[in-house]
């Protein structure tokens, strides 16, 4: 590849470094492997800023050449959005293995004659991304459970789970292929970013960025949080709108007399999920995975970020305690990983849950949410870039969202914008800003015109109910948008600078 990039017009080279690492992300599909382009970017020798038009299109196109996506899209059922490419084998994750007939990496579809067939529905966690299929928890599970639980029947984890996916995407994977499953219990793995949009599939079986409103938040702009937890009205809105989707999952599975089991799994606070389930309808058992084994000894290295083998281990001990009981397994011994874990119900939380969850989110808020925004590479600009925003430059797209928090004091913000130019831009636009909050939000507008000024100011009242030291999300639209020479995804704008007055 780097001979090829280095004959195109435009002048640089390609480090060999870099394509290393593209093409090692590649497997990620082409979303992900734009979404870590920016980790690459992080040292000088691996910076793409020196590619010119050609160049990045040659790049481009050899990941699609070297790694086709293994992705499919559920056109049968959009709520799912996508499973893997269904019986072929796939490397990928840092695995090889052949998906299924549904497209899953798990066992066939036809149940076993007398298995407990136990489904675990969830996301990249679940699924055990970066670790094989016989290191995730739902197989350890079952090894664990063949082993010790001491019932007649085999026991089967049957992984309904991909990464990417929401909790709209699990539970509607789990209703539409329930009847060929035939689930004995399900267990739902709830993560701290199952409040993102739903990934796309792009026409070669990559995934790509969300695309709203196909993931039920009923939001016109795809958001992703990345396993942000604060306290922002859209942010608990969308909590709140997957907590009645478990609890509807929960009624139609007690109506089956199948038992539900919901783990918090990744990287959580425990104040928070508690909140989360005192003040739902949910009445099924839950865990919360220990803060301690969390920690980064217990992860992969950068940039997988996820439970490592020895992690996985201790996430199946956690699941066989909460079905101890519905299935009368024999009691594992104590282990110190989990010395002091126990299953709950939403009985056992008072108003004390939702208020220490509330404090657990202002102080999230507090330390990982800044109250303006200037692009960085700095870690906590990149969190504060929820959707459509290059956190380095500011380039936005047709939707861009920020997070920010409110400071004392201050009642507007002033907001500076710049044309984005090296692209066929259809000038004027005109770019609406929202600022949403319970009582409906706050609007202004401004026109990027063809000539004149480059940058424009604009301010935006912030909304009344949205007290100091909560946070808000500041959303930009833009009629279009088109590729620059700066960017391999559409863009509109630039936002230079946010600040609160």
């Amino acid at each position: 590849m780097q001979e090829r990039l280095s004959r195109a017009p435009t002048a640089g080279r390609v480090s060999a470094r870099l394509a290393q690492v593209l093409l090692a992300l590649a497997t990620l599909g082409l979303g992900g492997t734009l979404f870590f382009w920016h980790l690459a970017s992080e040292r000088a020798e691996l910076s793409v800023d020196s590619l010119g038009t050609e160049q990045r299109q040659a790049l481009v196109r050899e990941l699609l050449e070297s790694s086709p996506g293994i992705h499919r899209s559920t056109w049968f059922e959009p709520r799912i959005a996508y499973t893997l490419q269904p019986r072929r084998e796939h490397t990928a994750w840092q695995d090889t293995f052949t998906a299924n007939e549904l497209g899953y990496r798990t066992h066939p579809v036809a149940k076993p004659p007398g298995a407990l067939r136990i489904v675990f529905a969830g996301d990249s966690w679940t699924f055990g991304m970066w670790v094989s299929e016989a290191e995730s928890f739902p197989a350890r599970l079952e090894a664990l459970a063949s082993e010790r639980a001491g019932g007649p029947e085999p026991v089967q984890s049957w992984i309904l789970a991909l990464p990417g996916y929401n909790t709209f995407n699990q539970i509607a994977a789990l209703e539409t292929f329930f009847d060929r499953l035939r689930p004995d219990a399900v267990v739902l793995g709830v993560t701290t970013n199952d409040v993102s949009s739903s990934l796309s599939v792009l026409p070669d079986g990559s995934l790509g960025p969300p695309r709203s409103p196909v993931d039920s938040f009923d939001d016109p702009w795809p958001l992703e949080y990345r396993g942000l937890m604060t306290n922002s009205f859209v942010y608990l809105e969308r909590w709140r709108a997957v907590v009645r989707a478990i609890a509807g999952l929960e009624r139609r599975l007690r109506e089956r007399s199948v038992p539900l089991l919901v783990f918090f799994t990744g990287l959580w606070d425990e104040r928070f999920a508690q909140k989360l389930i005192a003040e739902s309808g949910i009445d099924a058992p839950y865990l919360v995975t220990p803060e301690e084994v969390t920690r980064p000894d217990w992860l992969n290295p950068p940039p997988m970020y996820h439970g490592s083998p020895r992690a996985h281990a201790v996430y199946a001990r956690l699941v066989y305690r909460g079905l101890e009981t519905p299935f009368g397994w024999a009691p594992l011994e104590e282990a110190p990983e989990i010395a002091g874990v126990t299953v709950r119900h939403r009985a056992e939380l008072g108003e004390e849950a939702v208020r220490a969850g509330d404090q657990a989110l202002e102080l999230h808020t507090r330390n990982r949410v800044l109250p303006r925004f200037e692009p960085s590479r700095d870690p906590t600009v990149k969190l504060q870039c929820l959707a459509g925003v290059d956190p380095a430059t500011g380039l936005a797209g047709r939707h861009a969202a920020l997070l920010m928090r409110r400071e004392a004091e201050r009642e507007r913000l002033a907001i500076r914008l710049r044309r984005a130019d090296g692209g066929s831009f259809p000038y004027p636009m005109e770019v609406d800003v929202f600022v949403p909050s319970a009582r409906g939000g706050t609007r202004g507008s401004a026109r990027l015109g063809r000539d004149g000024p480059e940058t424009l100011e604009l301010e935006v009242d912030l909304p009344p109910d949205v007290a100091p030291g909560v946070s808000f999300e500041v959303i930009f639209t833009a009629p279009r948008a088109t590729v620059t020479d700066g960017s391999l995804v559409p863009r509109s704008f630039y936002i230079e600078r946010i600040e609160q007055l």
